[in-house]
């Protein structure tokens, strides 16, 4: 007979025992209650405790008792095994980093004002790293474009000059007179441009730099480092008032140097209605003289007059007329200061000096020498095109011009005369000695318009595309 009973119910008398063999296996469909079980307690189910039963723990504290324990994400549970089950960390969170050598975030690491510190060789993110605070190494690698709040202290940025170390820096600034690329791949470029200071040479001497290239610099003048606009540099270091550098002096490592002065005038007095100048061709007694300059020479105009400022300009007798200032240095210069004018080729053929604080303290200068031109055009026939313009002849009020011109339109040549005049307000000119290959190029003319001469050329019939000229000028005032 097999071992096995089943009972429905079992109802012992209070405080009684009730004693029953070695049972096989007991089904109940009520509820069992003992103070104690005894086994592995595997195979039940509906244990709850309640004030006592599973006790939970945290690091040898009691948490208190359950019925049920649910370990959350992040740890691994094993299998029950004689009523014990084993909790692990899993790898990904809350984990230790030292024993994890690959630990991974879920989400955002938030270090609640703490620190992260250590003797890590490396620390790499594919993403961003943003850190409020600071950010302390040895070293920093890539490019640094993007970093900000640099600070060096006895490190970071070397600055040196010409191979010795001046010092470190977190800021460099480079100021005016040097152009600075953007930056890339950490590197930027240094370009040196033109300014206040060159060498150690006072550019208010420097204003009429013609060329600067193959070690060569090349000025109307140089004025000594630290001196004023009337002391020039001599070649032995000295300086006066009255010698451009030249070659005089040791000179021995001087090259392409010669500059001289034409001439000199000198304003001695002036009286609020003239100036008294004294210089070639003048003895100190005409009045407001007419002065002659002559193309591609160096002149200087030393004023002494007490507080007549001078000046060249368009026109005369006007305090607040346009200054010409193509080859010139201080214009508009005041007592104890000197003018210098380095004649241009293409300088008007009349110009005027005027006090700018006296109306009547004025005279002409005339310009001597060929005005020598040269460019081109897009010819189509019958289109008529300025080539030379004599700008404001109510002030530059010349009687005739005489031009020699060549002319050429591919293969084909052509070279002439022209004789012109005007009045003002008419220009009248004549062709002679006309010569050609092939055919007449152009026709040539004048006329006068918002109170300008010009010189044009008209092309022939069949005469197109690119067509050169030049020619020199000569005037009668």
């Amino acid at each position: 007979m097999a071992s096995r009973l089943r009972v429905d119910s079992i109802l012992p008398a209070s405080g009684s025992n009730v004693a029953i063999g070695t049972l096989t296996q007991l089904n109940v469909s009520g509820i069992v209650s003992a103070s104690t079980f005894v086994g592995d307690g595997s195979g039940l189910i509906g244990v709850v405790g309640t004030g006592s039963g599973v006790v939970v723990e945290d690091g040898g504290v009691t948490v208190g008792t359950a019925g049920t324990i649910n370990f959350g994400d992040n740890l691994s549970v094993s299998a029950i095994s004689a009523g014990i089950v084993t909790v692990t960390g899993a790898a990904g969170g809350g984990g230790d980093v030292v024993d994890d050598t690959t630990p991974q975030l879920g989400g955002d690491l938030d270090l609640n004002g703490k620190s992260i510190t250590g003797t890590a060789a490396t620390i790499t993110a594919t993403g961003d790293v943003n850190v409020i605070g600071v950010v302390t190494a040895t070293e920093f690698h890539g490019d640094g474009s993007n970093l900000t709040g640099i600070t060096a202290t006895g490190s970071g940025i070397e600055i040196r000059d010409s191979g010795s170390t001046v010092g470190t820096a977190s800021t460099i600034d480079f100021s005016t007179n040097l152009s600075v690329s953007s930056l890339s791949a950490g590197i930027v470029t240094i370009t040196a441009s033109g300014g206040s200071s060159i060498v150690g040479i006072n550019t208010e001497g420097l204003s009429e730099f013609s060329n600067i290239s193959a070690g060569v610099i090349t000025a109307t003048s140089f004025v000594k480092s630290g001196g004023t606009s009337s002391q020039f540099l001599k070649a032995d270091g000295s300086s006066d008032s009255s010698t451009y550098l030249t070659s005089t002096g040791d000179g021995s490592n001087l090259t392409g140097i010669g500059v001289t002065v034409a001439a000199t005038w000198t304003l001695v007095s002036g009286s609020g209605s003239d100036y008294v100048i004294t210089g070639p061709g003048l003895d100190g007694n005409e009045s407001d003289p007419t002065i002659y300059v002559r193309r591609g020479q160096l002149y200087q105009f030393v004023n002494s007059t007490g507080g007549h400022p001078f000046q060249i300009q368009y026109e005369g007798g006007n305090t607040g007329g346009t200054a010409y200032n193509d080859g010139i240095i201080n214009n508009n210069a005041g007592d104890g200061v000197t003018l210098h004018w380095n004649v241009h080729t293409d300088a008007p053929d009349v110009l005027f000096y005027q006090c700018t604080s006296h109306t009547e303290m004025w005279g002409k200068i005339i310009v001597l020498g060929d005005v020598v031109s040269e460019g081109s055009w897009t010819a189509a026939a019958g289109t008529l095109v300025n080539i030379d313009t004599i700008s404001g002849v109510a002030n530059n009020n010349f009687k005739t011009a005489e031009y020699t011109l060549h002319i050429q339109n591919g293969a084909n040549a052509q070279a002439q005369k022209v004789l012109a005049m005007q009045t003002g307000s008419t220009a009248y000119s004549q062709e002679f000695a006309i010569m050609y290959d092939s055919d007449l190029l152009v026709s040539i003319g004048a006329s006068v318009d918002g109170g300008n001469f010009y010189l044009n050329a008209t092309p022939e019939t069949g005469i197109s595309g690119v067509t050169t000229y030049r020619f020199t000028r000569q005037t009668i005032r």
